[in-house]
C-alpha cells in the first residue's frame, strides 16, 4: 500500500495506510493501491473480482501466479531477485519481497533501467495529472440550486454603485446589448420586451439584421421608433459572427452584453452584473442559467459552473446570453471568428479567458428553453462537430508551430500515435515501431485522448524509461484530428508519421517509406496497410466515380495484387499511416477537426495538393498490419463527415481513376451504393480472363492457401517461405499466384482465382466449386482424413509411402510430390564449404516441440550452433547464436557450416514426410544428419540418420565423415537435388496437371 499514490489518484487525504486500503477496497478496482501494481496488467478475471469488491483473490494472486507474472509494464516479477519459495512466502508475493529491501536507487526488475525512486515520482506526477483532468470533465450543470445563497448575493449587489453613478442626470448608456437576428419576426419581440423591462435603464441595443427575408426588419424598426435606445443595422447575410462584429464596432458603452433573438433575461440581470463587475474590478463575468425543457416542464437544471480556462479547454460553461464584458476587451481579442458556424460563444470565452479570469456571478439571469425541438436554432441546425473546430484552434498555436518548424531536428521522424481507452494495442504499436526502426532517430509521441484513469495509468507506466517516448494527455476525447494535431505540435522531428494505435509496422518498413520525401513533388507517403490475415486493408485512396466520395483501393485482396501497381502516385491516402514533412503539416494547420474520426485524411490530402503541386505515394515495400475497427467509436460520424467533405469539395473532387484497377489486372463491372443519404460508391471488381501464353497454354490465377497467420510473426513461418518460393516459380511460367493466409481462405477475392492450391499444413483446406481444386499435403499427415481429400481434383503428398496409402484408402490417385528447395537462394560454389566442425541447427523450440536432436547433440558434447526463438534458458552457454535467420541467407549459412542437423514432427517421421530443410541443405552442398525417417534414400546418401546420442556424436566427428559420399559425389548429389527437387520442378508439374483440367473444361 502506497498511501501517497492513493492520494494522488483520488485527491483524498488518508490518515493511515489502513484508511487508504479500506478506501481502495471500497473503490472496487477503480484505482490501484501501489504504483507497481498496474490494474491493466492484471488478468481479466482478477479485475472482475476487484470490481465486485473482493480483494482476497488479489492477495492470493500476488503470492502464487503473480509471483512470476508482469504486474506492471515496469515490474516483471519473474525477473525480480529471490527464489520462488521466498517470493511465495512473502505476504505481498514478489512485489512485497522487492519493496521490503528496495531503496530509491534500486533498479526495477523489467523496468527498462528505471530506479524505484524515479519511477515512483513520475507515476505520482502522472496520477495527479490524470485525476485533475478527470475532475475537469465533471458536469457543468446541477439539478439543485442554493436559493438562499443567491438571495444573499443579490442583496449585496442590488444597489451597488455603478461606474459613473446612477443619478437622474447620468443618461449615457453603460451597456451596449448586441443582438444578431435573421428571419425571427415571430420571436424577437419577446427578447426585446425582456430588455425593455431591465431595471438598469442605461443600455443601448445594437441589433443587426443579417439579411432577413421576412418581416424582421419591420418589427425592429417599429420598436426603434418607440425607443431611441434601439439602433437597427442592416447588412447582407454574413453569418451570426459577422453580425455580432458589426454590432461590436457600433457599440458605444463601456460594457457589452449579448442577447440572442430567442432568449430573455430576468429583469435585474444588467443591474446586478454591471454593479458586481464594477465593484470587483472585473473585465468579464458571466451569470448562471436555468435550463428548461418544454417537453418536460418539471425538470430544471442549472448551469452556473465556476471554472478556469483549463475547464473551458474541456467543454464550454459560459453562455453568451449571460456574459458581460468590457467593450475594449471584446475588441482586443478580435471579436467573433466569422469562420465559425456554431460554438462561437465557446471560442469567444476561450479568447477572453486567455487575457483575463472569467468570474462567475452566482445568480440566475436567464430562463432558457433547452429543447432540441427548436429547429431553426444554430444549436440544432448546425453540426456538433463545430465544438472540435473551436477546441482545436485553442489546443494548438498554429502560428507558433509554423514559426518554430525550422528548428525541428533534421533527419528525425516523429511518430504520432493518438489513442483512446486502449493500452494493449497502443503499447504494442510503440514496441513494434521502436523494434522495427533500428538505427533511425525516431521519437514516438503517444497522444492519450482522455482515456479512463486505469488505461491512462497503464499508458503512463508503459511509456516511462525510454527517452524516445513522450506521452501527451488531453483531458477528454477530442477525436483523431485534434489528437494528431496536438501530438504533432509537441513533436520535434523534421518528418512526422501519423500512425493509428491499432497498427504494427513490420521489419523493413521505414527505409522504403522515407526515401520518397527526397522528391519535393511527393507530398506524403503511405505504406501498404494489411489486415491481420494479410489481405489488403488499403493500397491507397481512389475515386471510382467523378466528383464522388472515394474508397480504399484493393480492400480484401491478397498482398500480391498491390505489387502490380505500376503508378504509385495517388491523389489521396489514408492517415492510418501517413508520413509527411513537418513543414507541410504546419502550413496546412494539420487535420481539420470538423471531421470526426473519418475523412480528415482525404481533406488533408486535397488541401495539400492545393498548397503546392505534387502527389502522394503508396509504397508497397513498406508494410504495416492494421487491426482496423478495433477502436470503439471510430465510425459513428460517417454520414456527417461525408456531408462536410462534399460540402467543402463538391465540384472539385478528382475525376474517376478507374485505370487503377486495370493496372492491377482487374476491371470495374458495375458501381453499387449504400442505402444511406450520401452513399459511398462500391465498385464491383472482376478479373478479365488473361490472354493465353505464347505456347497457347493458359495463364491462370493461383490462390495458394497456407496455415501461417498474417503479420510479422506469420512472416517467420516456413509455410510462408515455401509458398513464396512456389509462387515465384509459377510466376516465372506466366502464372498469377497469390497467397491467402490463415483466416483469409474464403475472403471475397478468392472468387477471382482459377486454381485453388491448398498447401496443407495445420489448416484444413476447403475446395471452391468451379475452380481447379488441388491440395498438396506437406506436413501433419495425421490431421488429414481420407474424406478431406475426396473433393479435390488433384491431390499431392510430400511422402511417397503416405501417397500410396491414401490412394488405397480413398480409391483415387494421390500423387507423391516431395518438398523442394528454392534454387534462387542457392549459394554459388565459390562460397566456401564448411568442414562440419560446428554443426548447425536452425529452428524454434517450445513445450510441444523440444527438438530432441539438439538436446542429444548437447548431451553428447557436440559443439552445435543453434539459431531460432525459444532457446533462451534451454541451452548451455555457447550454443545459441541468434533468435532468427533470414530466409534469403539460410542456404548460405548451411553451406558455410557444412553440416546441418534436422528433425521432423513425429507423424511426419512416421509417414516419411521429408522436411524442406533436407532439400535446402543438400542443395546448398552441406551434409545433413536427421532423425529416423523413411525415404531419406531419395537424397542419395547426403542425409544420414542417427538413432542414439552416441551415433549422433560419431556422425558429427571427423571419423563420422566417412559415412557420407566423397566430396565430388556430394557436389553432384547437390546438383541433382537442386534440379529434381526444385520449386521450378514442382511448379512445372502442378502447372501441367492444372492446365490439363482447365483446358478440358473450356471445351
Amino acid at each position: 500500500m502506497d498511501r501517497e499514490f492513493c492520494e494522488a489518484q483520488t485527491g483524498l487525504t488518508f490518515t493511515s495506510d489502513l484508511a487508504a486500503a479500506r478506501s481502495c477496497v471500497a473503490a472496487a478496482g477503480a484505482w490501484s493501491p501501489h504504483p507497481l501494481l498496474d490494474l491493466g496488467s492484471l488478468p481479466q478475471w482478477l479485475r472482475a473480482k476487484l470490481e465486485e469488491g473482493s480483494v482476497a483473490p488479489l492477495l492470493r494472486y500476488l503470492t502464487r501466479a503473480g509471483s512470476s507474472d508482469r504486474l506492471s509494464p515496469l515490474f516483471d516479477a519473474s525477473s525480480a531477485a529471490g527464489t520462488g519459495e521466498q517470493k511465495s512466502a512473502h505476504p505481498g508475493g514478489t512485489l512485497g519481497l522487492f519493496l521490503s529491501t528496495a531503496g530509491p536507487d534500486t533498479e526495477l526488475p523489467g523496468g527498462r533501467g528505471l530506479t524505484w525512486g524515479v519511477a515512483r515520482g513520475l507515476l505520482l506526477e502522472h496520477a495527479r495529472l490524470v485525476r485533475e483532468q478527470q475532475e475537469r470533465r465533471g458536469p457543468r450543470t446541477t439539478e439543485t440550486w442554493d436559493t438562499a445563497a443567491e438571495a444573499a448575493w443579490r442583496a449585496r449587489w442590488r444597489d451597488a454603485p455603478l461606474p459613473d453613478g446612477d443619478g437622474p442626470d447620468d443618461e449615457s448608456p453603460l451597456v451596449s446589448v448586441v443582438m444578431p437576428v435573421r428571419n425571427r419576426a415571430g420571436v424577437v419581440e419577446v427578447a426585446l420586451a425582456s430588455l425593455a423591462e431591465q431595471t438598469l435603464e442605461r443600455w443601448e441595443l445594437v441589433v443587426v439584421d443579417d439579411g432577413s427575408t421576412d418581416d424582421t426588419v419591420a418589427v425592429l424598426e417599429a420598436w426603434a421608433a418607440r425607443d431611441p435606445r434601439i439602433r437597427v443595422v442592416q447588412q447582407e447575410w454574413g453569418g451570426v459572427c459577422a453580425a455580432r462584429n458589426t454590432a461590436l464596432a457600433a457599440a458605444r458603452s463601456p460594457y457589452v452584453a449579448f442577447l440572442d433573438s430567442d432568449n430573455t433575461w430576468r429583469r435585474d440581470f444588467l443591474r446586478l452584473a454591471v454593479g458586481a463587475m464594477h465593484g470587483q474590478g472585473l473585465r468579464a463575468a458571466y451569470a448562471g442559467m436555468a435550463l428548461r425543457d418544454a417537453e418536460d416542464s418539471e425538470r430544471v437544471v442549472h448551469r452556473a459552473f465556476r471554472g478556469s480556462r483549463d475547464a473551458l479547454m474541456v467543454v464550454n460553461h459560459v453562455d453568451l446570453n449571460v456574459l458581460v464584458v468590457e467593450r475594449e476587451l471584446a475588441l482586443e481579442v478580435g471579436g467573433f471568428d466569422v469562420a465559425l458556424r456554431r460554438w462561437v460563444d465557446h471560442d469567444f470565452a476561450l479568447k477572453l479567458a486567455r487575457e483575463v479570469e472569467l468570474e462567475l456571478l452566482p445568480f440566475l439571469a436567464v430562463d432558457y428553453d433547452d429543447s432540441r425541438a427548436v429547429a431553426d436554432r444554430i444549436t440544432t441546425s448546425e453540426s456538433d462537430a463545430w465544438q472540435y473546430v473551436v477546441l482545436g484552434q485553442h489546443w494548438v498555436d498554429w502560428e507558433g508551430v509554423r514559426r518554430e518548424v525550422g528548428s525541428r531536428v533534421a533527419g528525425r521522424v516523429s511518430v504520432v500515435i493518438p489513442t483512446w481507452n486502449d493500452s494493449a494495442m497502443t503499447l504494442r504499436a510503440v514496441e513494434t515501431v521502436l523494434r522495427n526502426t533500428p538505427g533511425v532517430d525516431v521519437e514516438v509521441v503517444v497522444l492519450d485522448n482522455g482515456s479512463g484513469s486505469d488505461i491512462a495509468m497503464t499508458l503512463g507506466a508503459g511509456l516511462l524509461g525510454d527517452s524516445r517516448l513522450r506521452l501527451v494527455r488531453l483531458p477528454r476525447n477530442l477525436n483523431f484530428a485534434i489528437g494528431c494535431n496536438v501530438g504533432f505540435a509537441r513533436s520535434t522531428g523534421e518528418h512526422v508519421l501519423f500512425l493509428n494505435n491499432d497498427t504494427e509496422p513490420r521489419p523493413g518498413w521505414w527505409e522504403p517509406l522515407v526515401g520518397h520525401l527526397a522528391d519535393d513533388r511527393v507530398l506524403g507517403v503511405q505504406p501498404l496497410l494489411l489486415y491481420p490475415d494479410d489481405t489488403i486493408q488499403t493500397a491507397g485512396t481512389v475515386f471510382p466515380v467523378d466528383h464522388a466520395i472515394p474508397c480504399h483501393y484493393l480492400v480484401g485482396h491478397p498482398l500480391e495484387d498491390a505489387l502490380r501497381i505500376t503508378d504509385p502516385h495517388f491523389r489521396a491516402v489514408t492517415a492510418a499511416a501517413l508520413l509527411m514533412r513537418a513543414s507541410d503539416v504546419a502550413e496546412l494547420r494539420g487535420f481539420d477537426p470538423i471531421f470526426v474520426n473519418g475523412a480528415e485524411d482525404v481533406d488533408l490530402c486535397l488541401r495539400a495538393a492545393e498548397l503546392r503541386d505534387g502527389h502522394f505515394v503508396v509504397e508497397t515495400a513498406s508494410r504495416i498490419t492494421h487491426h482496423e475497427g478495433k477502436t470503439a467509436g471510430r465510425m459513428t460520424q460517417v454520414m456527417e463527415n461525408r456531408v462536410h467533405l462534399l460540402g467543402r469539395w463538391r465540384g472539385r473532387l478528382p475525376l474517376a481513376d478507374r485505370q487503377r484497377w486495370t493496372e492491377a489486372g482487374f476491371a470495374i463491372a458495375h458501381i453499387g451504393g449504400e442505402d444511406v443519404p450520401l452513399p459511398r460508391p462500391k465498385p464491383l471488381i472482376v478479373r478479365p480472363p488473361a490472354a493465353p501464353m505464347d505456347d497457347g497454354s493458359p495463364a491462370l490465377r493461383w490462390g495458394l492457401k497456407i496455415a501461417a497467420p498474417g503479420g510479422e510473426k506469420g512472416d517467420l513461418w516456413g509455410d510462408v517461405h515455401f509458398a513464396r518460393s512456389l509462387a515465384r516459380s509459377l510466376a516465372a511460367r506466366g502464372q498469377d499466384p497469390v497467397l491467402f493466409r490463415h483466416g483469409a481462405h474464403h475472403v471475397a477475392a478468392t472468387r477471382m482465382d482459377d486454381v485453388v492450391l491448398g498447401i496443407r499444413g495445420l489448416d484444413p483446406i476447403r475446395p471452391i466449386p468451379g475452380k481447379v481444386n488441388a491440395v498438396w499435403v506437406i506436413s501433419h499427415p495425421d490431421d488429414v482424413s481420407a474424406e478431406e481429400l475426396l473433393d479435390f481434383e488433384l491431390v499431392y503428398a510430400a511422402s511417397a509411402s503416405w501417397a500410396a496409402e491414401m490412394s488405397r484408402r480413398t480409391g483415387r490417385l494421390v500423387q507423391p510430390l516431395l518438398q523442394a528447395t528454392d534454387t534462387a537462394l542457392r549459394p554459388a560454389r565459390s562460397v566456401p564449404l564448411g568442414d562440419g566442425s560446428r554443426p548447425l541447427f536452425v529452428g524454434n523450440t517450445h513445450a510441444r516441440r523440444p527438438r530432441q536432436i539438439v538436446l542429444d547433440a548437447v548431451a553428447a558434447g557436440v559443439p552445435v550452433e543453434v539459431h531460432g526463438p525459444g532457446w533462451d534458458g534451454v541451452l548451455p552457454d555457447g550454443h545459441l547464436r541468434s533468435p532468427y535467420v533470414a530466409n534469403d541467407v539460410l542456404l548460405t549459412l548451411y553451406r558455410t557450416h557444412g553440416l546441418v542437423l534436422a528433425d521432423h514432427w513425429g507423424d511426419m517421421a512416421t509417414h516419411g514426410f521429408l522436411a524442406n530443410r533436407l532439400f535446402d541443405a543438400v542443395a546448398a552442398g552441406a551434409r545433413v544428419i536427421c532423425d529416423d525417417v523413411p525415404g531419406v534414400d531419395e537424397l542419395d546418401g547426403a542425409v544420414q540418420v542417427y538413432r542414439t546420442p552416441e551415433e549422433l556424436a560419431l556422425l558429427c566427428s571427423p571419423e563420422g565423415r566417412s559415412r557420407w559420399p566423397a566430396e565430388d559425389e556430394l557436389a553432384a548429389i547437390s546438383d541433382r537435388v537442386a534440379a529434381a527437387h526444385s520449386f521450378d520442378a514442382r511448379a512445372a508439374q502442378l502447372l501441367d496437371d492444372a492446365s490439363a483440367i482447365w483446358t478440358s473444361r473450356q471445351g
